[in-house]
């Protein structure tokens, strides 16, 4: 039975599972994105299908989804202060670069 978005609650179900199989490969793919994806895609199937024999194996999966969600937007946070710090260390090295020369 297709639900309104046209598509059957199993699809959600489907494409929840491949999005968390797919954050234990190598590959170049944002997990954060994946585990938006598979949450998402959990719950829209939890509200079709909401007395899944399995709801509560779901319902854990969407909380530890939940958590590595976190950890990746934590680790993005780090990434970009990083990079803010290496563009300012690079500034410096420049300035320090041109101040030598002046001398």
């Amino acid at each position: 039975m297709a639900n309104e978005d046209g598509f059957p609650a199993f699809w959600h179900k489907n494409f929840a599972l491949v999005c968390e199989k797919l954050l234990h490969v190598d590959h170049s793919l944002d997990k954060a994105r994946l585990c938006r994806h598979a949450i998402n895609h959990f719950r829209q199937y939890l509200q079709h299908a909401p007395t899944d024999p399995d709801r509560a194996h779901i319902d854990e999966a969407i909380e530890i989804l939940t958590q590595r969600l976190d950890m990746y937007t934590k680790l993005d946070q780090v990434d970009v202060h990083l990079e803010n710090m290496a563009q300012r260390a690079d500034v410096l090295a420049e300035r320090v670069q041109q101040h030598g020369k002046a001398s």
